[in-house]
């Protein structure tokens, strides 16, 4: 396999942002500016530079907006919508976009963080490894607000521990994932169904598999967080 540049990428996007709505009425997570442009555009900056050139939106709330925003195609990448009429969760917003993917197994990102750990060689690794779901995981001082995972020596997922459950450091789920084909196809059809909580648990027996990665990691769901977005971004693009 050379590069991306044959994977579908889908980035999950529907979310309303309910947290963010004091900050930001009316407008989707994804388009919430950073450094005086939509947020979306930073990750899709990003897959670019991965050279990734399909991508597919799950747009829900605001899709319109999204679809406004962002076009048909950015930078070197063709874009496709996947509009979900009702809130499907992450789980079944990947469902419904079934269709639109192309390869056989896709890079699936939530679109509401960010993560600087090299894509590629994570990919390449699920690809090499033949994983049925792979993520890639960050070291974090502070696992309370996210939740962590345990693994075995051969990056085996065995358990993941629920938000709030004991705080301190340990390895998190990035938000980026590489999932084949079938596995998303099992989905249930139009269900709301959460991929973090549901699916993905679910599939601790038949094997998951974390990458641990160095990066910097920022996920804009929160006013707290989101103020941080500006100082994040260009710290990363300045060491670019």
């Amino acid at each position: 396999m050379t590069g991306l540049s044959d994977i579908t990428a889908v980035i999950l996007a529907g979310g309303r942002g309910e947290r963010l709505q004091p900050v930001l009425p009316n407008i989707p997570k994804v388009l919430a500016p950073v450094l005086g442009r939509p947020y979306l555009t930073h990750l899709m900056d990003r897959l670019d530079c991965e050279g990734i050139r399909d991508v597919v939106l799950c747009t829900g709330y605001g899709a319109g907006q999204i679809m406004d925003h962002i076009g048909k195609s950015y930078r070197t990448m063709t874009l496709s919508y996947s509009e979900e009429s009702r809130p499907l969760g992450t789980a079944g917003a990947l469902k419904h976009a079934l269709p639109l993917i192309k390869s056989g197994r896709a890079l699936v990102l939530n679109g509401d963080s960010y993560f600087s750990g090299t894509i590629d060689k994570f990919f390449r690794w699920s690809v090499d490894q033949d994983h049925p779901l792979s993520m890639m995981l960050y070291f974090s001082d502070e696992t309370k607000r996210f939740g962590w995972v345990s693994m075995n020596s051969e990056g085996r997922i065995t358990r993941f521990h629920e938000k709030d459950s004991d705080s301190g450091s340990g390895w998190i789920n990035a938000g980026i994932y590489s999932i084949k084909k079938d596995i998303i196809a099992a989905i249930p059809e139009g269900e709301c169904i959460s991929l973090e909580q549901c699916i993905i648990p679910s599939l601790i027996d038949t094997g998951i598999y974390g990458f641990p990665c160095e990066g910097q990691f920022i996920d804009i769901g929160t006013p707290a967080s989101y103020a941080m977005a500006d100082y994040f971004f260009k710290d990363i693009h300045h060491g670019h």
